[in-house]
């Protein structure tokens, strides 16, 4: 695996790279989202799974080197919910979230696209319509959740994001005859903001039942000690801002970069199909390259205080006899 280096052993008990460091979960992440991980079968990820159940059991067949163990629990957090144990539909792994994005923010950039009610509507219905089933595929898993409150959640996203983009449709039209810088800025920005927001709302809605009936809290010893809204509530805020700053790379960078490529001679008068390649290029690199350092802006098993969650978590103390002054839980994608 690319990354991975040969003589460096393997284990179980600790991640790959130093999670409580920001560089090292940018490169866990950018191993999360490869996108080779999307190809990857249900019977081959069950393999990799087997591998590590084995190797943990002292059973690794024979010869098993230290890269393909680090091979397989890539695998496994790449293809598999941490909770359930499940393997998430290819489509909604975060692997597929950049390939995916290619086609959707290409579209969603398009000024035909922004300058008609319509085709707004139309791709920001796909986009969140995409964005809710990523959310709750990489969910925190601790409390089931209805399909009637999924309905309703999918719903006021889908319905927030359109009025949002409604919105910024409107303030485009009203831009219409200012100078050419202005409506760069606007195409850049307009679209961001509505996108972003709408992210937010997308996450907090789909997965409101982590803030209203909490997540698993854990304690020192890996002991569950019940579900805090205190600590769901952190967690969808994290993962709200998370899809704030990747939606940066996303929607903000290709407008300007393209800006200044169009300022290339060749570019302005070449046919509009060398406009549309470079463009797809240009939001594929900020897409593969920007969205791994957002999803890694916060720790996906985060730690809280004791002190800032309910008071029936406050001076309860391990099977040692010690307070637990903090808990770690699942924070989710």
């Amino acid at each position: 695996m690319a990354g991975v280096i040969e003589d460096q052993p393997f284990t179980l008990e600790k991640p790959r790279y130093d999670l409580s460091a920001y560089s090292g979960r940018v490169k866990q992440m950018y191993q999360q989202t490869n996108p080779k991980y999307l190809f990857v079968s249900r019977a081959k990820a069950d393999e990799a799974k087997k591998l590590l159940d084995d190797y943990a059991e002292g059973a690794a067949p024979a010869g098993t080197t230290d890269a393909e163990l680090w091979e397989a629990r890539a695998i496994r957090e790449a293809v598999f919910h941490p909770e359930t144990g499940e393997q998430i539909f290819p489509l909604f792994r975060f692997c597929a979230f950049s390939p995916s994005n290619v086609v959707i923010a290409t579209t969603m950039l398009n000024p035909t696209v922004i300058a008609s009610p319509i085709l707004t509507l139309g791709v920001h219905w796909a986009n969140q319509s995409y964005n809710a089933a990523i959310n709750y595929a990489n969910r925190n898993a601790s409390n089931p959740i209805s399909n009637e409150t999924l309905a309703k959640a999918y719903t006021g996203a889908v319905l927030s994001s359109c009025t949002i983009a409604l919105g910024a449709t409107y303030l485009t039209k009203k831009a219409a005859n200012l100078s050419a810088a202005v409506k760069t800025l606007i195409r850049s920005t307009l679209p961001f903001a509505a996108v972003a927001a709408a992210g937010f709302a997308n996450v907090s809605l789909i997965r409101g039942v982590e803030i209203t009936d909490g997540v698993d809290l854990i304690d020192d010893e890996g002991v569950i000690r019940g579900r805090s809204p205190a600590a769901g509530k952190l967690g969808i805020t994290e993962c709200g801002l998370a899809r704030v700053l990747w939606n940066i790379p996303i929607m903000v960078f290709p407008p300007v970069i393209m800006s200044q490529l169009e300022k290339i001679r060749r570019v302005r008068t070449g046919s509009p199909g060398l406009k549309m390649c470079l463009e797809i290029g240009v939001i594929a690199g900020c897409l593969f390259t920007g969205v791994p350092p957002a999803l890694a802006a916060f720790p996906q098993v985060e730690t809280i205080e004791a002190a800032k969650v309910e008071p029936e978590f406050q001076n309860l103390r391990n099977s040692k006899g010690n307070i637990i002054t903090q808990f770690t839980f699942n924070k989710g994608l």
